[in-house]
Order: C-alpha cells, then sequence, then structure tokens
C-alpha cells in the first residue's frame, strides 16, 4: 500500500476576523469543521468557507491539494481578537484560552481521524 497523505492543517494568527474557523477546499465534504463545532464554543462554521481564491493559490493548503490531491488540507486560523460566538465576544483570547483552542483542535482531529475512539462533547467554555 502506497503512503498518502491523509490530512494538512496549517494553523495562523489572524488579526481581523474575530473567533477560529477553517478555510477548505472546494471539494471537502469533511466532518473536521462539524467536530470543531462540536468541540469549541468558539468555533465560526459560519466563517468557515470551502473554497480557494486567486490570491491564495500559493498557499500551503491550496498547494498540497493541487499538487498532491489532498482534499483534506485546511488553514485553521485563530483570531487574536477574541471570539465572535461562545459568549466571549468582548474578551480578547489570551495565553491559556489559546491553549484550549489547540486543545480542542487535537480532539477535534483525533474524533475526525478515529471515529468512535472520542466521544463527541458539549462546546468547550471559555478558560
Amino acid at each position: 500500500m502506497a503512503n498518502r497523505l491523509v490530512l494538512f492543517l496549517d494553523i495562523h494568527g489572524h488579526s481581523c476576523k474575530k473567533g477560529f474557523f477553517l478555510y477548505c477546499c472546494e471539494d471537502s465534504v469533511s466532518g473536521l469543521p462539524w467536530a470543531m463545532s462540536r468541540r469549541s464554543a468558539f468555533y465560526s462554521l459560519g466563517n468557515t468557507t470551502y473554497k480557494i481564491g486567486k490570491s491564495k493559490v500559493n498557499t500551503g493548503r491550496a498547494v498540497v491539494y493541487n499538487e498532491l490531491g489532498c482534499i483534506d488540507s485546511y488553514t485553521c486560523e485563530a483570531s487574536f481578537l477574541g471570539s465572535e460566538v461562545g459568549g466571549a465576544q468582548s474578551l480578547h483570547f489570551n495565553e491559556a484560552s489559546l491553549r484550549n483552542v489547540g486543545a480542542q483542535i487535537a480532539e477535534s482531529l483525533s474524533e475526525y481521524l478515529l471515529p468512535g475512539l472520542i466521544e463527541p462533547q458539549t462546546p468547550g467554555a471559555w478558560h
């Protein structure tokens, strides 16, 4: 069996949009955005997009998608400003809250890639 890339996730800080969200590829039918929305009250399904614009063709997710054919290729953006959702609209993310978001990303990846091993949970609260 040949080796293949199962998933690519490029994680960035974001200074404009609040919350954290994914940029996905056009062909993505992934459950990862849904897993993330179940894990975190601060994940924004509304800001998640499923396209690669002309200005994004050289991004990691676009190159991995186009060159390697990996449809599970994402950019995860986490705001420096805090969240638009989850009851913490007026609070900025701090180190502890960003660590919590990182843990929720890891749990979401596990839920998506290893279904049945980790139970879906109620979205996590602000820490």
